[in-house]
């Protein structure tokens, strides 16, 4: 059985980039009122999060692992853009880590960022890197 066999089954999920990936909700929204609310997110991409805190992937030191490296200015100007894409197919195993542990861990700073890099594609190119580098 592969290592991270289970993340694997959530491929699928995150190469459909059209699917709702969460809903936002505001506690008594007005008509003439901008509705900032919180993000509720799927079933399927919670039980994906939860799956990602059984791993070994989330890395501690993401932070400054990502600020060591000799391009950091550029990826940390491209991280949450499609860009993201085509660094990661070329990325090695503990940037990968470094970056989806950025992701999950952001969500407290930037509430959305889950579904926003969902979106993206950039879920699905992660855990297909995942999967390549470690089938290998």
């Amino acid at each position: 059985m592969r290592k991270y066999s289970r993340l694997y089954e959530f491929i699928n999920y995150f190469k459909d980039t059209n699917r709702v990936f969460c809903t936002w909700k505001s506690e008594n929204p007005t008509d003439d009122q901008i509705i900032l609310g919180y993000p509720v997110y799927s079933k399927e991409l919670e039980n994906f999060i939860s799956e990602i805190y059984k791993s070994d992937l989330l890395k501690s030191d993401y932070l400054p692992y990502l600020y060591s490296l000799k391009e950091a200015d550029y990826l940390l100007r491209i991280i949450c853009t499609e860009e993201i894409k085509e660094y990661i197919e070329k990325a090695e195993f503990e940037t990968i880590r470094a970056i989806l542990t950025f992701y999950i861990r952001q969500q407290r700073f930037n509430e959305g960022i889950w579904e926003s890099v969902a979106k993206k594609g950039i879920v699905y190119k992660l855990l297909t890197r995942i999967k390549e580098l470690n089938d290998k």
